[in-house]
């Protein structure tokens, strides 16, 4: 396979497979490609896939790695197969691999914070009498570090930790090359809000743990983007690295540039008619808060109850991770306890025979080789077997690295709405900024605290995601947006008082997972195989379309739950689920603030998704067969803060 390759990048992907690098690729440089390439090169001069282990910040880094490797493979036979092996986590997925495989818990380990898997994975790395845990690590021979400078706190010690036991002379030296750019570095703040000191730059230790042998290439070439993008983000990137500059002359010289770029109808709220203007090609909004991305949206989608024409996909900072709906959508059926691939060929077909080609692509079912592969990956078999064991895909569908390649289909048109942080590693065509909020006085004190440094970081991200326009939405195109709220229960939502009332919905734990085929809930078997229906057959499409909940009869405060109704265009409505406890309790405690009571509705969410719901235990008697059998079905997950009116308590 001949590429095209600039002098840095042929000497990263070609180096020796024992060589230790560390590559510094600002924004555009070919980093996701160079990676592709230096793993193929791998695998041509002598490491099998089980030999490489490739470490990401984010499961949306993963996917793009992954696709970018999978189109290689079709232009190069020769590696198709081993690219099909290649192990590519994020440092959560390997962590939990790692405790899992050491003998912990899986329940356990799902139950905790990705952070304290990690905290307990690095202490088995540093542990010299963990000998069964570090003898299957000798099998690695490379190692593929992604984002490293967005790692301080617990992510940079388990590279390092790795990395160190890894070489520690009981064996030939294992090659790495760890690729970022320290004027991206924007995840400081993470430690920070934990009460924790600034944590040290992890680039520079570990060029201090491997300063003998360690090479530094530097990937400069921008082509990604137009040749005036390219030439500003270099001219800014020289301004964040000029250690002749402070943080705040660093920052001011990023503000004054983001006061250059053009600002659109400044003055006029968004709305959904922003999206009948677009341009061609892949579209964001970067926000600074949640809480800014969480109303930008409800905004562009208007007051109207389906979606707008151009999808709009909200992402947000911990959203939990869902399992595709065409898994739910082809095994709800089942009741075997091992499916083999001629059982699973007619199902497969007698869905397609269902749906049609449209509903198969509203449920974005993938060929029937490929649904074939992924599951069996998923319940741990290998390519070659010839059935997969339906409680082992249950119990492994809520593991971190399951269905890490079915992210939203690329080609879909779609506008993104996501902050900053969790754009990176993105990119986009065109890109606008919704201008930072000016404080309150509340907030100056906060602000006098910030990290100037990090804050010109965070500007420069946002800035070079995009590739042919850049330009600015103003601060005041939105409401005042809601903020973050600490409960007691522990939990964070995203809450405003002003006028209604609104409350972030879509945690995970908000939503009862057998509620979507309880003949409790929708009333007798006739119902349940309807709502079934509608979600598999209406998908994708469902997506952006408004619900709204209503209360259901509870004798004490606390077993209030609401029930979830899609809203049609034509005035109708369908009850498809109900809310948790989890839900009531969070509500009940930011009512009893203002001695408020609950509310019979609440308006304004969205369907985020159509998903796959699993129950690894016996299903409670309300479900009906085939999903009492098959534990496996079809529901949504919510996003948005839903809106109530100020109701007061009796004698308030």
């Amino acid at each position: 396979m001949k590429l095209d390759l600039d002098v840095e990048q042929k000497e990263v992907v070609e180096a020796p497979p024992s060589q230790w690098m560390l590559v510094n690729a600002g924004p555009g440089t070919g980093k996701t490609q160079v990676s592709a390439l230096r793993l193929v090169h791998l695998l041509h001069h002598g490491l099998n896939p089980g030999q490489i282990l490739v470490l990401s910040f984010s499961r949306s880094a993963v996917h793009t790695l992954s696709r970018r490797l999978e189109r290689m493979s079709l232009l190069d036979e020769s590696i198709a197969e081993d690219v099909r092996h290649l192990t590519i986590r994020t440092f959560d997925a390997w962590a939990f691999r790692v405790l899992r495989q050491s003998g912990s818990e899986t329940k356990s380990l799902l139950n905790r914070s990705y952070d304290e898997n990690i905290i307990d994975a690095t202490s088995l790395l540093k542990d010299d009498d963990a000998e069964e845990m570090h003898s299957r690590l000798r099998s690695i021979r490379h190692v593929i570090v992604d984002e490293f400078q967005d790692l301080p706190g617990v992510r940079a010690d388990l590279v390092l930790a790795l990395l160190k036991r890894l070489n520690d002379g009981a064996a030939d030296p294992v090659g790495f090359t760890v690729l970022g750019d320290p004027a991206q570095a924007i995840y400081r703040f993470s430690e920070r809000a934990l009460g924790n000191a600034p944590p040290e730059d992890p680039w520079l230790k570990l060029k201090r743990s491997f300063a003998r042998g360690l090479k530094e290439i530097e990937l400069a070439r921008n082509y990604r983007a137009t040749p005036l993008l390219a030439t500003q983000t270099e001219l800014l990137r020289s301004v964040l690295r000029n250690d002749g500059l402070d943080g705040g002359e660093k920052l001011q010289a990023l503000r004054d540039h983001l006061e250059s770029l053009p600002m659109k109808e400044p003055g006029t709220k968004i709305g959904p008619e922003w999206l009948t203007q677009l341009p061609d090609g892949s579209v964001a909004i970067l926000t600074r808060t949640n809480g800014e991305a969480i109303l930008l949206v409800q905004m562009l989608m208007g007051k109207d109850p389906g979606a707008p024409t151009t999808p709009v996909v909200l992402r947000l900072a911990g959203q939990p991770r869902s399992i595709p709906a065409w898994i739910g959508g082809l095994l709800s059926q089942l009741k075997v306890a091992k499916l083999t691939f001629t059982i699973f060929k007619a199902v497969y077909t007698s869905a397609l025979s269902r749906l049609g080609s449209e509903g198969g692509i509203h449920l974005r079912l993938p060929t029937l080789v490929i649904s074939w592969q992924r599951l069996l990956r998923v319940s741990g078999g290998s390519d070659t077997d010839t059935s997969i064991d339906m409680q082992s895909l249950r119990d492994r569908l809520a593991w971190p690295d399951t269905c890490q390649e079915d992210q939203l289909d690329e080609q879909e048109p779609r506008v993104f709405v996501t902050t900053i942080h969790q754009a990176k590693g993105m990119e986009f065509d065109h890109v606008a900024l919704l201008e930072v909020r000016p404080s309150r006085n509340n907030e100056a004190e906060e602000e006098k605290e910030s990290d100037p440094q990090e804050e010109a970081n965070v500007s420069f991200v946002g800035i070079t995601r995009a590739a042919q326009s850049i330009g600015r939405l103003a601060a005041d195109c939105i409401w005042t947006p809601p903020y973050e709220y600490k409960l007691p229960s522990k939990r964070k939502r995203y809450v405003s008082r002003i006028g209604m009332i609104n409350i972030q919905l879509g945690l995970s734990g908000d939503i009862e997972p057998n509620s979507f085929v309880s003949t409790q809930l929708l009333g007798n078997d006739e119902a349940v195989s309807e709502v079934q229906a509608l979600l598999m057959k209406r998908g994708k499409t469902l997506c952006g379309r408004k619900i709204e909940l209503r209360k259901k009869d509870a004798e004490i405060a606390v077993g209030l739950r609401y029930g979830i109704f899609l809203l049609e265009d034509d005035g109708s409505e369908s009850l498809i689920g109900l809310t948790t406890k989890q839900f009531t309790l969070d509500l009940l405690d930011l009512l009893k603030k203002d001695n408020l009571r609950p509310p019979f509705k609440l308006y304004n969410l969205r369907i985020s998704d159509v998903v796959t719901v699993t129950a690894p235990i016996r299903a409670d008697d309300a479900i009906p067969e085939p999903w009492q059998s098959s534990r496996i079905w079809l529901g949504v997950t919510l996003s948005g803060t839903a809106a109530f009116k100020k109701i007061k308590r009796k004698g308030a």
